[in-house]
């Protein structure tokens, strides 16, 4: 390990100690008295922290391609964050510390050139030093949040920031909030958190709010996270610009909320003192000579609504991107929407919440007419958008229909039915959440796997149920199935898999003031 590795993780380390030696004093009833008092230092440090623990189960589809492969595993992870928050009338600071483990990762769990990884447990050993435990402890925050700036509703902030573009300015209407947190943020830029080191970002903010009217602008650079546990570097080769102007229930129009916003990405990274290879519709030997970065602009917009009638509130959402730049030497030019619908009858038992959408990213109809029409879905938390984590929102069609009941407080339990489809037949089925490591191999952050000229790809049968016991503990239950269609009888010998987890979330007591 590097000297300027090792103090890296000594000041993670650190960074986590503080927090939860004195978390355990205060528990312990050994704060000194000085802490009571209302105006006292210690009145304005709040400690937190979570412990992330999920037991996964995959059986992939079945591969061909490499004698022995192994579709069938289950491993574990584990997440740590202890954090420490300074609230101050002119400033608020931030220190998060992050430990990650991950247990029983699989073995030979890559098929062939076609197939790739067999399931999140194929990446992450690959991006881990290919052991089969693996662990690392780093800073996952740390921030200064300057607030008092002469200009009301004005703030910055720089730093180690966890970033979620679409959550600038979250209506305060519970459904509005939802369909923004669940629908529309992260599509593009968030910490994919479902990952158990998540992305940060070495960036700067600023955020000016004026009545239901928000402006923010960000920018900066990845860390390493994601599939990459090591989430302590900075991937420099990469820059990453925001902007966003949000409406958030005005007086004039309650039930609206709606956002425009433009976001700049930059990536040009050797990867092991080569050319970053691109993933596209190229044979790999095109792909391999082009030497040129990938810089694209994207822009769009967003429009939330919830209409009250007499059978219960019905909700429309609309997002859209469109795309342009440079994909290497390619002329990239590209766009996503979204259209989807809900209504909550409010005469039924478990409060029913009923859903459809369609959502679509652009594919690439020729690879040798000079121009990338693929969407490019930069750094997103891909989750939220697809629990099957089988594939995401590039040259894809995924129309839905989804159920979420609520039978009691804490408790939600939602089911999914989704039909997938790839836009176009001349590319290739995409999956992966973005660039997870500097200058080391897999490197890009997403794959493809080739479409043999079809198009229809899986049907989704998916469950999840979420309940908070209480303030401190959560258990999350996910299942789903996938019916492979033609596209993936194509690459593999089976056309059915699955995907199960179970996870437990502690939270630690705050310490600190309410």
């Amino acid at each position: 390990m590097s000297e300027k590795r090792g103090m890296s993780r000594a000041f993670a380390a650190l960074a986590i100690a503080l927090p939860l030696s004195a978390g355990i004093a205060a528990a312990a009833g050994e704060t000194p008295a000085a802490a009571d008092a209302p105006h006292s230092a210690l009145s304005k440090l709040k400690i937190s922290g979570a412990w992330r623990f999920r037991n996964e189960v995959w059986d992939f589809f079945e591969p061909s391609g490499v004698a022995g492969a192994n579709n069938t595993y289950d491993f574990v992870g584990s997440d740590l964050r202890l954090a420490a928050t300074w609230t101050d009338d002119w400033f608020d600071a931030l220190v998060e510390g992050q430990g990650v483990f991950l247990g029983n990762l699989p073995d030979h769990a890559t098929g062939g050139p076609t197939e790739g990884p067999l399931g999140l447990g194929a990446l992450y050993r690959a991006n881990n030093g290919d052991n089969e435990n693996e662990g690392d402890v780093y800073l996952r925050q740390g921030a200064l949040k300057l607030k008092k700036l002469g200009v009301p509703g004005l703030w910055v902030r720089g730093g180690r920031l966890s970033l979620s573009e679409g959550k600038e300015a979250i209506s305060a209407e519970p459904t509005l909030a939802w369909l923004a947190n669940m629908r529309i943020a992260e599509r593009l830029i968030g910490p994919f958190d479902f990952t158990y080191a998540g992305r940060s970002f070495d960036s700067a903010q600023v955020s000016w709010t004026h009545d239901a009217y928000n402006v923010t602008a960000f920018g900066g650079k990845p860390t390493q996270g994601g599939v990459a546990i090591d989430g302590m570097d900075e991937i420099d080769d990469i820059a990453v610009g925001y902007a966003s102007v949000n409406l958030t229930s005005p007086s004039y129009a309650k039930n609206t909320a709606a956002r425009l916003f433009y976001i700049y990405y930059e990536d040009d990274r050797p990867v092991d003192n080569k050319p970053l290879v691109m993933l596209d519709n190229r044979p790999l030997a095109i792909r391999q000579a082009d030497v040129s970065n990938i810089s694209i602009h994207t822009i769009g917009g967003d429009v939330l609504q919830v209409v009250p009638t007499p059978i219960g509130p019905v909700d429309l959402l609309g997002w859209f991107a469109y795309q342009g730049g440079d994909w290497g030497s390619l002329d990239h030019s590209a766009w996503a929407f979204a259209f989807e619908a809900g209504l909550q009858p409010s005469k039924l038992p478990w409060k029913p919440w009923l859903r459809a959408g369609f959502d679509m990213g652009s594919g690439d109809n020729n690879n040798t007419d000079g121009d990338h029409e693929t969407f490019f879905q930069i750094l997103p938390t891909a989750r939220v958008y697809s629990w099957s984590t089988f594939y995401n929102l590039m040259n894809s069609e995924d129309a839905f229909v989804q159920v979420i009941l609520r039978p009691k407080a804490g408790l939600v339990w939602r089911t999914d039915l989704h039909v997938v489809r790839l836009s176009d037949d001349d590319d290739l089925w995409y999956f992966g959440g973005g660039a997870a490591r500097e200058h080391k191999q897999p490197g890009f952050g997403f794959g493809g796997r080739p479409s043999d000229g079809k198009d229809s790809l899986m049907e989704v049968l998916e469950t999840q149920v979420s309940y908070n016991w209480n303030d401190y503990v959560a258990t999350t239950f996910y299942y789903g199935h996938m019916f492979g269609e033609d596209v993936v009888e194509s690459d593999f010998s089976g056309k059915s898999a699955n995907y199960a987890f179970m996870e437990f979330t502690l939270k630690l007591p705050p310490m600190g003031p309410n």
